[in-house]
């Protein structure tokens, strides 16, 4: 490094314009003229300059000299005359020789140095090394001297030489030089050489004299042997015989040599450190191997042991246990015998099982077993073992045992035995013992704990074993019992189920006959709802025994979560709005819309809990929250496992802390519910093991007056639309659709009832029926009539439907018949067996009608006509004067109605419907009269139908629009039995508001008059908006702050509606049924919750665009729903304002 070499500045100013960080510079001599100077320059950073790479340069320059030398004695030799040419011949020959000696020089080291190469070991390359050059430098000795460790340099030996046979060998004497020291080695240490023509001629020490002489050194080369940075000894050249004169390039030789040595002892030192290292490795090694012998021995034990205790778990047969434990156990310990001793009442006892192996005295015998009489056994009642211990004894001579027990050994040839005690419970039973005979024995402590283990283990066998009597004894009691339990309710099942069969399945024929009044009506109605509330019972009580079974399973699908929730609350609202209760369902907007799972024990939890909720709730409201607790940042749509969070809060009367622990009792109720005299108590059971079934478990908090929460999740997947098919609209069935074959359907069925139930049923619709009254009659009909279909009971006298299915389904048939079984069976193994046998299907009774014509749609292709196809013809005539005697309320009844339609039947009917509703209207027969009449009075509605003589309803609304401005016009509602949606669009295009299809339905009707108002009133105040009676609801829904809980309510309303709103409108320009369906529903909900009923009739309707698929809303209709909507949102505020709190 220049800047640490103590240079001058000019000097370094010198270097640093040729850019140079560090340099070696060597000499070139032309002969001993300086000649010149060979440079190595490092620019790019400071180096560190190896002795190898001085020895290149000095070779080089070397060899630069001489071609300097050359050049000149060239250039002289042509200057000169002959005379000098001869002299520069002679030098000629000279340098060669010197090139000769060089590049046997060069040799030399190529040779030691694919010697370091070949071979690792030190000694070899010394003495290689020595010969080579001794032979090369023609000296009388070379040898290898290595300083002693910890004699700081003072004590050394030759440790290798090649020595010229009339001189003394040097090697292994020992040389102790105080005189060199590590004053000496520092040097040497830094590359130090000496070279020493004659010995004598040099003032060296008395001492240093004393060693050269001592091995007849007269001329001397000593060149520093390092390993790595440690002076490792000095390699060293001798000439015995005379002063000699040592060459630069001797030196310079023997200087390269020693490099390359020290190369070599560095790595004979990594060689050391590498073979130390495997050693050490191979010892750990076999250690290792050792330990895991070991550890095999024992897992080969421990294996061969927990197959062993497998086994006798798997068997319990006491036989069993005892052969294969003897056995094994003396194949792992590799004893001569492995026994069981089992204790007599009196402590007496005997051996009862054993493996031994041959040679030695059987101690178990065919016809009596070796007595073992042992006093201190008898007198101490089990002695040591009483209390857990264990004996191991490896020699019975040299355990200190007395003379009588060491001769009771003898007498059994045991020299060696470990004996552990089998406990059954806390009773010792007996010993487990291994006996060595042939030799004593050193018992491993492994061997003494497996043998514990097992005599624990053993002892849980035969208590098992003991047990297994008394439980197949119980198992055998429990299974007659369960038999009895389920014959019981089979027989009960089928008993009940056949009369409401019945009863179910006439009330439905006869709700169809439209010549009943209400009051029959009405009467129906208690009847099927009296007989669906006993079959619920039923059911309930048949669920809660698949429960108890542990049959009951979950049977997932894809569905619809919005739309099962609009459903339930479709159907709870009735009875909710019966109560005067608010119901109100709040769901997120991060609520996915599909998921996967249970849909039908879903739906029947929530009806529990909320039917629940409104039937012990007298006023207020009952709210249902659904959250998602748990969802993955991934789409909803991604099939991904989320937790779904239902609660059910009321305004009830709450239940009390004793019944809450209860409550999820089979056939447990609370006070309330024992007076109600309603539900059998299996509700909330049931619920709570179809929630835990799903994943989930269910809570309950109440505070009694205050009201109840019901808690639940469940675990749920996300499902894509794609799986879930479009819900159809259900029509009432009335015949067969035309063009169709006669199908021919058999009924058999011994109970007359039932038989008449389906034939009635299907007789009226056009098919073709015969019934038979047991299996035989079946067959014969079958037979002769090759029916289409086979409506089967299962149990009939004379032969039950298994039997007849089998014969008709063995006959060889062209095309056999459908055969459908028919049971009040409901268990799920019922279904099974008839599905065995042949059955191409299965109904439970008590059915619906919708099953038995869809069953027979599903196997036949049977294709139907629905009440919607009717034409107006068929309506019957007396139709308006069976009008049902309801008084429907209505929030207007000031409205002032013209009704339009040339047909007097019609004029009648629509007359009536609108008496029953409160309302009074003028007729008129044509568009002309509807003009006129509005000429001279003011209408707010105008009900039109669109064929009409002189001027039909199309032209009559153009021209209302002509005259009358708005304000001051009435609203337009049409009435066509066309239902085309081209019909329909044409009547809004026209000016209409509203549309109604005929026949027209009483609650349609009430709809669309629902919808409008007086002119007059259409500025009324925005409060008049909100039914007072709902917000005051709302109010005495909670004790606490009811103001507050209604302000709330509010804010929730105006922060939620606008995207609601905003989802109404996409989904209208999107034609999105889906989206429309679910905004629709949830808008009017919240909207009824708060007493808009008039908002919430708009949103009904367009909820039934989007939930049957067909989105027809004029611009109109939309600008009449923004109305409606600000003055909700107004009449919100309004009360908000006028809030306390």
């Amino acid at each position: 490094d220049i800047y640490k070499a103590g240079f001058s500045d000019c000097y370094l100013q010198l270097l640093e314009s040729i850019q140079a960080k560090s340099y070696a510079i060597i000499a070139i001599y032309q002969g001993q003229h300086l000649w010149g100077l060979l440079a190595a320059y490092q620019n790019s950073a400071p180096r560190h300059w190896e002795q190898a790479d001085i020895n290149f340069l000095v070779q080089i320059s070397s060899q630069l000299g001489v071609a300097v030398k050359q050049a000149e004695l060239l250039q002289q030799a042509q200057q000169k005359s002959t005379v000098l040419e001869t002299t520069l011949e002679a030098q000629l020959r000279q340098r060669a020789n010197e090139l000769a000696a060089e590049t046997e020089r060069e040799k030399a080291i190529a040779k030691v140095v694919e010697k370091i190469r070949q071979t690792l070991d030190i000694d070899t390359i010394f003495q290689t090394t020595a010969t080579e050059v001794r032979h090369l430098l023609n000296t009388d000795r070379v040898a290898m001297l290595r300083f002693i460790p910890g004699t700081e340099y003072c004590e050394s030996e030759f440790v290798s030489e090649d020595v010229l046979p009339e001189f003394a060998s040097a090697i292994k004497a020992k040389v102790q030089d105080h005189c060199f020291g590590k004053n000496a080695a520092q040097y040497y240490q830094k590359g130090r050489i000496w070279a020493a023509n004659d010995v004598y001629e040099l003032e060296l020490k008395d001492c240093h004299l004393a060693i050269l002489a001592r091995f007849q050194v007269r001329a001397n080369l000593v060149v520093p042997l390092l390993k790595g940075d440690e002076l490792w000894g000095l390699l060293c050249i001798h000439q015995c015989s005379s002063p000699r004169q040592w060459q630069e390039k001797e030196i310079e030789f023997v200087t390269h040599i020693a490099v390359q040595l020290g190369v070599a002892l560095q790595q004979a030192k990594l060689l050391k450190q590498a073979q130390n290292q495997s050693e050490e490795l191979q010892a750990l090694l076999t250690q290792v191997q050792a330990q895991k012998e070991q550890q095999n021995k024992i897992a080969e034990r421990e294996r061969a042991f927990s197959r062993m205790i497998e086994r006798i778990r798997l068997s319990l047969d006491i036989d069993v246990i005892f052969r294969v434990t003897t056995s094994e156990v003396r194949q792992i310990l590799k004893c001569d015998r492995v026994a069981f001793y089992q204790f007599k009442p009196d402590w007496d006892g005997e051996y009862v099982f054993e493996s031994v192996a041959e040679g030695w005295i059987p101690f178990v015998q065919e016809n009596h077993n070796v007595a073992w009489v042992d006093s201190y056994m008898q007198e101490t009642a089990g002695g040591r073992f009483r209390n857990h211990e264990n004996a191991a004894v490896n020699d019975i001579y040299n355990a200190g045992m007395s003379e009588c027990h060491i001769e009771m050994l003898s007498q059994f040839q045991i020299k060696a035995y470990i004996v552990v005690p089998v406990f059954v419970g806390e009773k010792l039973w007996g010993l487990l013992a291994a006996y060595q005979h042939s030799e004593p024995r050193h018992w491993e402590p492994i061997d003494v704990s497996l043998l514990t283990q097992l005599g624990n283990q053993l002892g849980v066998a035969l208590q098992q074993a003991q047990l297994l009597a008394q439980l197949k004894k119980a198992k055998e009691t429990a299974d007659a019992a369960n038999r009895a339990k389920s014959d019981f309710l089979a027989h009960m099942s089928h008993e009940l189920r056949t009369p409401l069969n019945a009863i179910l399945g006439f009330t439905q024929l006869m709700s169809r006959d439209e010549s009943l009044n209400l009051e029959q009506q009405e009467n129906l109605s208690i009847i099927n709802r009296s007989g669906e509330h006993l079959l619920t019972l039923i059911n309930d009580v048949l669920e809660m025994s698949k429960i108890e079974a542990g049959q009951a399973t979950l049977n997932e699908n894809s569905f619809d979560l919005y739309r099962l929730l609009n459903s339930i609350q479709d159907m709870l609202e009735i009875k909710a709005a019966e109560k005067n209760l608010q119901l109100i369902f709040h769901r997120p907007q991060d609520l996915p819309q599909y998921i996967y799972s249970d849909e039908s024990k879903l739906r029947q939890v929530l009806i529990n809990l909320l039917g629940n909720a409104i039937k012990f709730t007298q006023q207020g409201i009952v709210i249902l929250r659904v959250s998602v607790v748990s969802c993955p940042l991934t789409s909803v749509n991604s099939t991904e496992q989320l937790t779904l969070q239902f609660e059910v809060e009321d305004t009830g009367p709450g239940i009390s802390p004793e019944e809450i622990n209860a409550l999820f009792e089979p056939f447990a109720q609370t006070e309330t519910g024992r007076k109600s005299q309603e539900g059998s108590g299996l509700g909330l059971p049931i619920s709570r093991k179809f929630v835990r079934l799903m994943g989930g478990d269910i809570s309950v908090t109440s505070r009694l007056g205050i009201g109840t929460i019901f808690n639940f999740h469940i675990q749920v997947k996300s499902a894509e639309s794609s799986e879930i098919g479009m819900t159809q609209f259900e029509h009432r069935i009335i015949g067969l659709a035309p063009g169709q074959p006669t199908y021919k359907i058999l009924v058999v069925e011994d109970k007359w009832a039932n038989r008449q139930l389906l034939v009635q049923l299907l007789l009226p619709l056009g098919f073709e029926v015969k019934e038979a009254a047991n299996g035989e009659e079946a067959i014969a009909l079958v037979e002769n009539w090759s029916p289409d279909l086979i409506w089967m009971d299962m149990r009939m006298p004379v032969m039950d439907g298994y039997t007849a299915t089998k014969e008709i389904k063995n006959k060889n048939w062209t095309k056999p018949p459908i055969i459908i079984a028919l049971t009040a069976n409901a268990f799920e193994e019922e279904r099974s067996i008839a599905l065995s046998i042949g059955c191409d299907d299965f109904v439970r009774k008590p059915f619906q009608e919708s099953t038995i014509l869809e069953k027979m749609a599903e196997y036949l292709g049977v294709q139907y006509t629905y009440a919607e196809q009717i034409d107006r013809a068929s309506v019957i005539d007396d139709a308006a004067k069976e009008l049902p005697m309801t008084n429907y309320p209505s929030s207007i009844t000031n409205l002032r109605i013209l009704l339009a339609d040339d047909n007097l039947f019609n004029q009648k009917l629509a007359s009536g419907m609108l008496k029953q509703l409160g309302y009074e209207a003028d007729l008129a027969n044509s568009g002309v009269e509807v003009l006129e009449a509005m000429n001279h009075n003011s209408y707010d509605v105008v009900l039109m139908d669109m064929k009409m003589p002189l001027m039909d309803g199309i032209e009559t609304t153009r021209r209302i629009h002509e005259q009358w401005v708005d304000g001051s016009r009435p609203r337009i509602i049409a009435m066509t039995a066309s239902t085309l949606e081209s019909d329909r669009q044409e009547c809004i295009a026209a000016g209409m508001e509203d549309y109604i299809t005929k026949p027209i339905r009483l609650e349609d009707l009430k709809a669309a008059l629902n919808r409008c108002q007086p002119i007059n009133s259409k500025d009324t105040n925005a409060a008049a908006m909100l039914d007072q009676n709902a917000l005051q609801n709302l109010r005495s829904a909670v004790a606490d702050n009811p103001d507050g809980f209604l302000r709330d309510m509010i804010d929730g309303y105006l922060w939620e509606t606008p995207q609601l709103m905003q989802n109404i409108r996409e989904a209208i320009a999107q034609s999105d049924p889906a989206k429309l369906d679910i905004a629709a529903h949830t808008l009017k909900s919240m909207s009824a919750t708060f007493g808009a009923n008039a908002f919430a009739e708009l949103c009904r309707q367009l909820e039934n665009m989007g939930r049957y698929g067909a989105i027809a809303f004029s611009p109109e209709q939309l600008a009449q729903l923004e109305t409606e909507y600000q003055r909700v949102v107004a009449a919100l505020e309004l009360e908000r304002q006028k809030l306390r709190c």
